[in-house]
């Protein structure tokens, strides 16, 4: 009998040996099962294949999905009962009324706005109560040559990855995130267009770490050269008097010459100084003047009139800007010190060699406007004439520092 009893009792500790065996074991193939729990308090990362859908309605084209080619891939960790999602992006393409247009995450769009309470650039995640979770984001960036365009035309990095705390595993998130482009942006949320982030969980795998993070800090991505606004050419003005023996009243009076195009349209803008000439041993100070007190027609435009002649011979006058020097930069003229003409703005109907111009040039002794013959006085004109050098042309970023101002001061007296 005590044989017996020993024996009972013997495989009776084997059975319940046998039993936690089988319950570590189920509990360590638990441990091992994507998205499942932890042991020893150690983070398990799952990678999951992941599609983000985040469509716009846009009038008769229907839905535009911005969301399709974001993401690369995610990840869900899991440790001490807490999960975080890691969502990989990547720049997309997509079209949108046939044009196409490279998308990507914006964290810090230009001139952002807030709409139900949401600042464009926000990231996270609608927790299942409806709860946005945005706290702990944390963010990486793409970087190198990797940067993409803006609808202002500058280059940005964009975000690479989003890591959001969230309030479990599951098969899909409601999310919140600014998706821009070259064309245009917008903020996707509960409220406005909706983002949702989709997880096949069935296929899940556990990794060692999260990959393709990008840079943690977000740079400042290389910008395009910009665009000349202007090409400048080496240029003559000749106005050449024929009375007093001849004189060349256009001598050192041109400073530059510069061409701008807006929309298929040419403007033509002269920046002149202040000269001299001779005139029977006389030096007269000389500048290009508009606004004259005894104004005449005696050429058959009114004196002071600027404009550009088109090539049928039509005195262009409208949309001409005339701005002046200002400062210490004026001229002595026959009443006293004046702020002459320091740059004018006109509208040419084609870029050439040649132009005619209406014009007058004052001086310290006297003025003469500058025109061609016309219906009112056919002979007894002067021409002013100038002439660029095509082949001369490169590219000016801007002229603003040599235009002068809009409005004709009074220059100080002696």
């Amino acid at each position: 009998m005590k044989t017996l009893a020993r024996t009972s009792k013997a495989m009776m500790f084997t059975v319940i040996a046998m039993l936690l065996c089988i319950v570590t074991v189920f509990a360590a193939c638990d441990n091992g099962k994507p998205g499942g729990g932890e042991t020893g308090g150690e983070a398990v990362i799952t990678q999951y294949a992941a599609d983000l859908d985040a469509g716009i309605t846009m009038g008769a084209m229907g839905e535009i999905d911005f969301g399709g080619s974001l993401v690369e891939t995610s990840y869900v960790t899991a440790q001490d009962g807490k999960y975080s999602l890691t969502v990989i992006f990547k720049a997309g393409p997509i079209e949108v009324m046939g044009i196409s247009q490279n998308i990507f995450v914006d964290d810090a769009p230009e001139n952002a706005a807030t709409n139900n309470g949401i600042k464009d650039g926000t990231i996270g995640v609608y927790a299942e109560d409806g709860t946005l979770m945005t706290d702990g984001v944390s963010k990486t960036y793409s970087s190198g040559e990797n940067y993409l365009a803006t609808p202002s035309g500058k280059n940005v990095y964009y975000v690479q990855s989003a890591t959001i705390p969230v309030d479990g595993l599951r098969a899909s998130y409601d999310m919140t995130l600014y998706v821009n482009s070259a064309l245009m942006g917008a903020q996707f949320s509960n409220d406005t267009y909706k983002a949702t982030l989709d997880l096949d969980l069935e296929n899940g795998k556990e990794v060692q770490s999260v990959s393709g993070l990008g840079a943690a800090t977000k740079g400042e991505a290389p910008q395009p050269e910009p665009e000349p606004a202007y090409t400048q050419y080496d240029a003559e003005l000749s106005c050449f008097v024929t009375a007093m023996g001849g004189i060349e009243f256009g001598d050192g009076l041109l400073a530059g010459a510069y061409v701008e195009e807006e929309e298929g349209e040419y403007y033509m803008t002269l920046i002149f100084n202040k000269s001299q000439v001779t005139i029977y041993t006389i030096s007269c100070d000389t500048f290009i003047d508009t606004d004259l007190a005894d104004a005449g027609t005696s050429k058959g435009v009114e004196d002071g009139t600027i404009g550009v002649y088109d090539e049928d011979g039509t005195l262009v006058t409208e949309g001409v800007e005339v701005r002046y020097s200002t400062g210490d930069d004026f001229v002595a003229g026959k009443g006293g010190n004046v702020y002459y003409v320091k740059s004018v703005k006109l509208p040419i109907d084609s870029l050439r060699e040649t132009y005619k111009l209406a014009l007058y040039i004052n001086s310290s002794v006297m003025g003469v406007q500058f025109c061609e013959a016309n219906e009112t006085v056919t002979t007894g004109t002067f021409s002013a004439t100038l002439t660029l050098d095509l082949a001369s042309g490169k590219g000016v970023e801007s002229i603003e520092s040599l235009i002068g101002v809009e409005t004709r001061g009074e220059a100080p007296q002696a």
